[in-house]
């Protein structure tokens, strides 16, 4: 017992230092040469001793704790950052093994280090980098961070998810179970239709503007090294701006501070701060026709994949089980068939909205203090404009099931009753065309009993003729 307590304690410290050295060389190499290419261009000997408070800032930074330098005080996590930091620890958790002990001797291995950099970064202040945070909430924030790496490996192979899979989830009902599989799955994909607008937009974006941010770099008096290496470097935050641009396409847009707002009406700015990446930023859209379609893409995109879910057999194979039902359309299996899918798309956009808000928040942040202390999108009305968009379009892919049910069953109610009408006059003409024969017959067997009676009342007329004129 004690070796293996020893062996999980091991594996769990292990996998968070290898972790964080991982990412702390590949970041700081990367920066290293940042700098160096700029120097080298620049013809300067000094920005080179910045790599590792810089490198450490930015390791703090994509843990969701700022800094500052000087003028700039930077808060916007890159996100692209933070997902590889998450799927490292993930990683190496899984490979290492997880248990609650390695859980928590891994924490305080990522806790110290992080905190070292934090405690490095505030006591040089020569190097012009102060951390924002004080030592309790970078704590906090990193835990945050290592807790969600961690738990993507240990939760899918523990205990208590292994006994819910095999004890209780089977006892719900199937119907219910591939509910909501069906309902997260409705969800991921309409998250993934999302997240290919908003690079598509961004790519967009970057091929009608890039003329803007070249007459920024040329403005910063940068070479060519510099405009590639730091173009690399702003890839760290593409997904923030993947999320503005969500934003945008929805028809809430963003803003710069107080110094620019950008949605598909307006793409104004006064006295932004001479930075290349804000040369890419859109201009509106003068087309009415297309600023609606931009709107209506999030409800259209969710119409198409909840009506797809709904009716084709990979989903709920709602036509093809209308055709084999039977019954009314007010029967209970009728009601249930439709109120499965109902249900789905509830919790499809249920989590479309609480992912949507998650996004929004985490892709904000600061440029500074003042007028660029809030850069971003309003997380309320961006999580509205998308949230409700997505709820509309399941919402008539739902409706539209509906009425094109009932327009079967009304079709089949329709057919029936004609069918039945049918059925109904050829009876009545049968019995009617028997009726006429049976009277026919009768009438003839009349006529034909008085012609008999003609030809004995002859008969005898002349035998008392023949009788009267013998001698």
């Amino acid at each position: 017992m004690v070796k293996r307590g020893l062996k999980s304690l091991g594996a769990g410290a292990v996998a968070a230092l290898l972790a964080i050295v991982i990412y702390l060389a590949a970041l700081g190499c990367f920066i290293a040469l940042m700098l160096l290419v700029i120097s080298m261009e620049e013809g300067s000997t000094t920005l080179t001793n910045g790599t590792v408070p810089l490198t450490e800032a930015m390791v703090l930074l994509s843990q969701g704790s700022g800094f500052s330098s000087g003028v700039i005080t930077l808060t916007i996590m890159p996100l692209l950052l933070t997902v590889m930091l998450i799927a490292m620890v993930a990683v190496l958790a899984a490979r290492m093994g997880t248990s609650i002990l390695g859980y928590a001797a891994g924490l305080v291995i990522w806790e110290g280090v992080n905190l070292y950099l934090h405690m490095s970064l505030a006591q040089g202040s020569s190097s012009g980098v102060t951390p924002l945070d004080e030592s309790g909430m970078v704590a906090l924030k990193c835990g945050i961070v290592f807790t969600i790496g961690y738990a993507m490996a240990a939760l899918p192979r523990s205990a208590a998810v292994r006994a819910f899979r095999e004890k209780l989830w089977p006892k719900v009902s199937s119907q219910v179970r591939r509910t909501i599989a069906l309902g997260v799955g409705m969800a991921v994909l309409i998250v993934l239709t999302l997240m290919t607008i908003a690079l598509v937009t961004v790519i967009v974006w970057v091929v009608l503007d890039y003329d803007g941010m070249g007459t920024l770099f040329a403005m910063l008096h940068m070479g060519m090294g510099s405009r590639i290496i730091t173009t690399a470097a702003m890839v760290a935050w593409l997904p923030n701006f993947m999320i503005w641009a969500l934003s945008w396409v929805g028809g809430a847009g963003f803003s710069i501070g107080e110094l620019a707002t950008f949605s598909l009406w307006v793409g104004q700015s006064t006295d932004l701060p001479p930075l290349p990446v804000f040369g890419l930023l859109p201009s509106p859209v003068t087309s009415e026709g297309l600023r609606i379609a931009f709107v209506v893409m999030p409800a259209a995109f969710a119409f198409l994949i909840a009506l797809t879910m709904i009716l084709m057999r990979r989903g709920f194979g709602l036509a093809g089980r209308m055709r084999g039902n039977g019954e009314s359309f007010m029967s209970r299996r009728t009601v249930l068939e439709l109120a499965y899918p109902a249900g789905a798309c509830c919790i499809a956009a249920a989590l479309v909205a609480l992912f949507s808000t998650l996004c929004f928040a985490l892709s904000n942040g600061s440029l500074g203090t003042g007028r660029l202390a809030h850069v971003g999108v309003d997380v309320v009305q961006s999580a509205q404009t998308i949230g409700h968009g997505v709820a509309l379009g399941l919402l008539a892919a739902w409706l539209c099931a509906l009425i094109g049910i009932a327009g079967y069953f009304g079709i089949r109610w329709s057919a029936g009753r004609i069918r039945s009408r049918g059925v109904r006059d050829a009876k009545d003409r049968q019995s009617s065309s028997g009726t006429a024969e049976t009277g026919g017959t009768e009438r003839s067997s009349r006529s034909f009993r008085s012609r008999a009676g003609d030809i004995q009342s002859t008969e005898t007329l002349a035998r008392v003729a023949r009788s009267t004129t013998r001698p």
